[in-house]
């Protein structure tokens, strides 16, 4: 009757054990799972905000182009140009395909 009681007990406090094992192994499982959708999104969130940065310069650099012609076309030196752009006279010629 006593072995018995003591196998009952080490069969509970094993069951504990797979449990807690268990328990653990889920955890981290989710853990992980949670931590690559966190790096996704803040990989996407970068992404996404380097790409809005470099649209945003790709169309200053159309509006300073299309500036420089219509300078050039009123009479503006490359110089003067480059001036009021803030960019080097070269910078302008590439604009206005003179290089």
């Amino acid at each position: 009757m006593i072995n018995k009681a003591i196998d009952a007990i080490c069969q509970l406090n094993a069951d504990e054990k797979l449990r807690e094992q268990i328990r653990v192994q889920q955890k981290a499982e989710y853990d992980y799972g949670n931590d690559i959708a966190v790096a996704r999104d803040e990989g996407m969130a970068k992404g996404m905000a380097e790409g809005r940065a470099k649209g945003r310069a790709e169309g200053i650099i159309e509006e300073k182009k299309a500036s420089a012609k219509k300078l050039r076309q009123k009479g503006w030196t490359v110089e003067e140009i480059a001036e009021f752009h803030g960019v080097s006279p070269v910078e302008v010629e590439i604009w206005l395909g003179d290089k």
